[in-house]
């Protein structure tokens, strides 16, 4: 892995299916793979949770710190200026930039300043997958469409129109031989591992990555609704527009404001912090009632994935949920020893058929059983809190 390159600007995992896939209650601590840094934000719009948040890299452990001073010092519209999600000039987005530093690690401000070139288009954009998406968006469309037609008809893809027009539409205007073809050729295993990830990513897993993938383009496409789809804008047109992921909604910019203190971070890989003792932070005693592990569990082999599993449930909180993404390799709960996790596959399916990210065609979601060494935190009355329902405003593209 390439511990110092930062490999995602954004998230690429639908955060309202994560949130409600975890469906954290007052009094929750969670465990969240840093990634981009989006995910680990959106988790604060619930009420009263507290997230640990991790990553094996310090790049991404910096782009989430960058963020957190963003949305931290900036206001909503600038945060989004400063990160590349709306265009504007470098020297403004160098001036946002001069506003955070002073709350930034000396780390995470090295690592900014050792490469001033993401200031010319923001963060989102310039680390490696999403220049990879760029190259697609540059190089593969206008073989597609031709030059002159390539922005009309991205624009047209993501017009809001009823479902038995989009399908339509897609198989008349999109799909063909050439599309498939090029598809093929731009997301195979060896070029997606190599210009667009990295190999470790895509090791294991059978199966064909790019007609998998094709197959889930079409679903968000013609299934899903492009219109209110943010991913999907900026594969095609390299922006949000109107349409944002949740935790850069203008609805959840307070929430998420008002509750940074409730969130940590750490440059460590999952496996480090399990073997680290539970003890010895004691800011985090006590079992995790919620883990956000990305697709991490596809860089390993089963039986690695099986031991980490089990590692896991012993941090964790009776009926703990834990998601994870699959691309091609399978992991799930079914490699975990018997009576530590327990599949939620109707849960899972009925969320991941409302994805809006074509990336995995997989959810995975389960649940804690048994009883770990450490009880669930009890709430202020002594009652072991339960979950609620989605907070008003955080549900899919809410206010988009």
């Amino acid at each position: 892995m390439r511990e110092r390159q930062l490999l995602y600007g954004q998230c690429w995992e639908d955060a309202a299916c994560l949130l409600a896939a975890l469906d954290p209650g007052p009094h929750s601590q969670l465990l969240s793979i840093a990634s981009g840094g989006e995910n680990s934000l959106a988790l604060l719009i619930r009420p009263g949770v507290r997230v640990l948040a991790i990553d094996r890299s310090p790049a991404q452990i910096a782009a989430l710190e960058l963020k957190v001073a963003a949305f931290r010092h900036l206001d909503h519209g600038e945060m989004l200026q400063l990160l590349g999600a709306h265009p504007v000039e470098r020297q403004r987005r160098q001036q946002l930039y001069r506003r955070c530093l002073p709350h930034l690690s000396p780390e995470t401000a090295a690592f900014w300043e050792r490469d001033p070139r993401w200031l010319g288009w923001g963060v989102l954009p310039e680390a490696r997958f999403e220049r990879y998406l760029g190259l697609f968006r540059r190089v593969v469309l206008p073989l597609l469409h031709g030059p002159g037609r390539c922005d009309r008809l991205s624009r047209q893809a993501l017009m809001e129109r009823p479902a038995n027009e989009r399908r339509a539409w897609y198989d008349q205007h999109w799909d063909g031989w050439r599309w498939r073809g090029l598809f093929r050729l731009f997301f195979n295993r060896a070029l997606l591992g190599h210009l667009g990830t990295d190999p470790a990513c895509v090791r294991y897993g059978e199966g064909n990555q790019a007609e998998a993938l094709l197959a889930e383009v079409r679903r968000v496409m013609v299934s899903g609704d492009p219109a209110r789809n943010p991913y999907l804008h900026w594969i095609l047109l390299g922006r949000y527009g109107t349409a944002l992921p949740l935790a850069l909604q203008p609805e959840a910019f307070q929430r998420i404001r008002a509750r940074l203190d409730q969130l940590r971070w750490r440059p460590l890989s999952l496996e480090a912090w399990l073997e680290q003792d539970a003890m010895a932070e004691r800011e985090w005693q006590g079992p995790f009632t919620g883990f956000n592990l990305s697709n991490v569990l596809e860089y390993m082999a089963p039986q690695q994935a099986g031991q980490l599993l089990a590692a896991l449930h012993r941090r964790a909180a009776p009926g703990a949920r834990l998601v994870l993404w699959n691309r091609l390799a399978r992991r799930d709960a079914s490699l975990a020893p018997a009576g530590t996790w327990k599949s939620l596959d109707p849960l899972a399916a009925s969320l991941g058929a409302g994805n809006q990210i074509p990336f995995y065609r997989r959810l995975v979601v389960a649940e804690a059983l048994g009883v770990p060494a450490h009880p669930r935190p009890p709430g202020p009355d002594g009652m072991v809190p339960r979950s609620g329902g989605l907070a008003a405003g955080a549900g899919r593209n809410a206010g988009a």
